[in-house]
């Protein structure tokens, strides 16, 4: 329980919408864990572009970057 309120605490929240394509479906319609996860790391680029100004290049070029510590992806 105290991790869950630290977690919350000190967390990062951010939306964006990204695009599917077919593939990204299983037969009955569904998109696997695999795939949000993939949609994290490409929607993580677009918010450090948003909020530093900065392109996912010139993070590289100064050897910054972020990890991925948890995840948790809550269906509308």
């Amino acid at each position: 329980m105290e991790f869950e309120r630290v977690l919350k605490k000190n967390s990062v929240v951010y939306s964006h919408e990204l695009h599917t394509r077919f593939s990204d479906f299983d037969i009955y319609g569904h998109v696997t864990a695999s795939k949000y996860l993939e949609f994290v790391s490409s929607s993580r680029w677009l918010f450090l572009e948003k909020a530093f100004q900065m392109s996912p290049a010139s993070f590289v070029d100064k050897n910054l970057g972020f990890y991925l510590s948890s995840s948790q992806v809550h269906f509308l």
